[in-house]
């Protein structure tokens, strides 16, 4: 495969997303915050989403190389 391809940043992208999620979820298991719980399930849709655009140009790229 062609090492020309590019992610567009969308795997940086998810590692912040689970970075920040861990730690909201941490904080909302071990202390009770409860904002932190919000935060954890925001972090939760958003890496959803970058996880649906990452599939759709990993698809893309596999497509093209044949």
């Amino acid at each position: 495969m062609a090492a020309n391809h590019t992610d567009d940043g969308l795997r940086q992208k998810i590692e912040a997303q689970i970075n920040e999620y861990q730690e909201n979820v941490s904080k909302f298991f071990d202390s009770g915050n409860k904002s932190a719980g919000a935060r954890a399930r925001k972090a939760l849709l958003e890496m959803t989403k970058t996880g649906k655009e990452l599939r759709k140009k990993i698809q893309d790229i596999k497509n093209t190389s044949k």
